[in-house]
């Protein structure tokens, strides 16, 4: 196991998070095109259903989900920047993750806790190197 690598078990929950954060950077990859070519979105309202235009949402998808899938390689290379940039970009992402529950409410729900895990992991990452 790469946990029994280092001793810690706080490594194993780096590298967890890690490869969370790169396939959960994939992900969002994968959204923001697929959302550039689908930008428009039925959304039902109190008053009836109301037609939304995502195009900023995709664009916002790709930008960080590039940032992710970089800080999620960078961390697993054990690079300090990695978990600083993963820490504010997980942040980020779970925050506005908030902005897409009109449109995929169970998915992003999903996504929340899949950041909040991977800010477990890197807040907790100082701690092995002491």
């Amino acid at each position: 196991m790469m946990g029994n690598m280092s001793g810690n078990k706080w490594s194993t929950w780096a590298t967890l998070g890690s490869i969370m954060m790169m396939i959960v950077g994939g992900f969002k990859l994968i959204a923001g095109i697929i959302g550039l070519f689908k930008d428009q979105y039925l959304v039902q309202t109190s008053n009836g259903y109301m037609l939304v235009d995502a195009t900023g949402l995709a664009i916002w998808w790709l930008i960080i989900g590039a940032i992710l899938l970089l800080a999620g390689m960078a961390a697993l290379n054990g690079k300090p920047w990695g978990y600083v940039v993963g820490i504010m970009a997980a942040a980020l992402a779970a925050l506005s993750e908030f902005f897409s529950i009109p449109y995929t409410p169970i998915w992003s729900i999903i996504m929340i806790v899949v950041y909040v895990a991977v800010l477990t992991a890197f807040v907790r990452v100082p701690a092995r190197s002491k």
